[in-house]
């Protein structure tokens, strides 16, 4: 259970990481690797799965901290195409497919 928590732990590392780069700004690991813990503490808030929680706090963990030299609009780009790709689409999608099979089920359940 522990490695499996490991490499979800550095997927989401590296994607932070990817999502910079993508948008021309690279970040170093190092900070990917300090920035999101601090910023998953924002899980502790009642919001369904940290949403806009996460997203600000690493706004703050990244302008805030000396490891980055991003303004905060690209610290917003970035964040925002990580959490998107991390965890927007694949929520929306997992909603998709629910509601399909739960109509699925219910047209069966009619017959």
């Amino acid at each position: 259970m522990l490695g499996y928590s490991v490499a979800g732990w550095l997927c989401q590392l590296l994607a932070l990481w990817a999502a910079f780069t993508a948008i021309g700004t690279p970040i170093s690991v190092v900070a990917a690797f300090v920035a999101l813990p601090l910023a998953s503490v924002a899980l502790a808030l009642p919001l369904p799965g940290g949403a806009g929680g996460i997203e600000s706090a690493l706004v703050a963990v990244l302008v805030g901290t000396p490891l980055t030299t991003v303004s905060p609009a690209t610290a917003v780009a970035g964040v925002v195409l990580f959490r998107g790709f991390a965890y927007w689409l694949p929520t929306t999608l997992g909603g998709l497919v629910f509601a399909e099979s739960a109509v699925g089920w219910y047209r069966q359940s009619r017959r």
